[in-house]
């Protein structure tokens, strides 16, 4: 009887472990909208007094900075790569997987899962609310703009799906690298807490310093794209760090294993 019971008890916790996944997702996607809309209306209205109006494109740039990123969207990504992890860290997943590298490389695949979901949901709600907040697609070449009201110049060489496009690949990029540093300082200090607490003062320092830490030249500012090399900069610079990033906790992983512990 004993050993038939705790099959039932691990299939038991599983159920309760995906509902609250789904819970938690169902939550998020709840919000998103909601909160979009509202940032939105918002910098809608600011634009408004000052005799602007925003054009869609300026609804993508409005929303790619860190004091929305950083404060909404990085959170999620890594509190929900540790919360799916809770699976790969049960007795039984320790047993089949044996090494601490097999668990971390996991890890850093279900984060990178979990960017790629939100920027793209992401992406999709300031596609569709940008349509209400704007009066045109695209107007940067013109003087009466607010990308000229911001950088005193005007541009003609990108088109809307460049720009979209950008704006997906640098939310993904921002939503894998920061939180993917904190998972890093989690493992390095063997404490969850540490990687909040990590997580909590680079998002702190790039909302108010002018240097941001880790995502610089990710973000869509106006500027960056009278200099289109910034944006290949940032793009591989990033993808770079990601990667080493993910080495150096393989190495990490690899001193101490689950055996060994």
């Amino acid at each position: 009887m004993e050993g038939g019971r705790k099959p039932i008890k691990h299939i038991n916790n599983s159920q309760k472990l995906i509902f609250k996944e789904k819970y938690l997702y169902l939550a998020y996607a709840a919000a998103l909208p909601f909160f979009l809309f509202l940032f939105l209306s918002s910098e809608y209205a600011s634009y408004q007094k000052e005799g602007y109006f925003l054009c869609y494109a300026d609804c993508f740039c409005s929303v790619c900075i860190a004091s929305v990123l950083g404060l909404f969207f990085v959170p999620f990504v890594f509190f929900m790569t540790c919360f799916l992890s809770e699976r790969i860290f049960s007795s039984q997943m320790i047993l089949r997987l044996k090494k601490r590298e097999t668990v971390w490389n996991l890890q850093v695949i279900i984060l990178i899962k979990t960017a790629f979901y939100c920027s793209t949901y992401l992406t999709a709600w300031t596609a569709f609310l940008g349509t209400f907040f704007s009066n045109q697609i695209l107007n940067w070449n013109k003087q009466r703009s607010i990308f000229f009201l911001t950088t005193q110049a005007t541009v003609g060489s990108y088109s809307i799906g460049e720009i979209v496009l950008l704006f997906w690949l640098c939310s993904f990029l921002l939503f894998a690298a920061i939180p993917l540093c904190a998972l890093l300082t989690q493992w390095i200090s063997g404490k969850e807490i540490v990687g909040w607490l990590y997580l909590i003062l680079i998002t702190g320092w790039n909302m108010a310093s002018p240097f941001k830490l880790l995502s610089g030249k990710l973000y869509l500012w106006y500027r960056s794209f009278l200099e289109p090399s910034i944006f290949a900069v940032g793009i591989f610079g990033c993808i770079g760090l990601i990667f080493v990033l993910w080495m150096i906790g393989k190495k990490q992983a690899r001193r101490k294993d689950f055996w060994n512990a």
